[in-house]
């Protein structure tokens, strides 16, 4: 058994598969409709230090927000994450402390970030008190 495959095929074959992706690519504008830019956005993350919270901080870097604000209870922990984010070549993140079990933390905090930005576009509240 035999395959024959004319040129008309194969030209339709490479139009499915890499002209038109560039062509949708160019009529949306050189944009991805399915993807969300967050370039002008002010992003405020809780308990940036570790885990999730590390892990969200760095995935949100890498799509180039306007500013990433680290709020961690401990300067030291929050410094260290900063500095790997910056290590992957992200420099658009800054430290403030915060300790929520403090409600005088909360509203220095509170001063602080309204008074660097005016509007915060995305909270990611990730630290928490739990009871014991």
């Amino acid at each position: 058994m035999t395959f024959n495959i004319s040129p008309n095929t194969l030209d339709n074959l490479m139009y499915a598969s890499v002209l038109m992706p560039i062509k949708m690519f160019w009529i949306n504008g050189g944009t991805n409709k399915h993807y969300y830019h967050i370039k002008d956005k002010v992003i405020v993350i809780t308990g940036a230090n570790a885990g999730i919270g590390f892990e969200c901080a760095l995935e949100l870097a890498a799509m180039k927000p306007k500013a990433i604000v680290l709020a961690c209870r401990d300067r030291g922990r929050g410094m260290t994450a900063i500095s790997e984010i910056k290590m992957a070549g992200h420099f658009n993140c800054e430290f403030m402390q915060l300790d929520l079990n403090d409600l005088v933390s909360v509203k220095e905090f509170a001063k602080e970030v309204t008074a660097k930005y005016p509007v915060i576009d995305i909270l990611l509240n990730n630290a928490g008190i739990m009871a014991l």
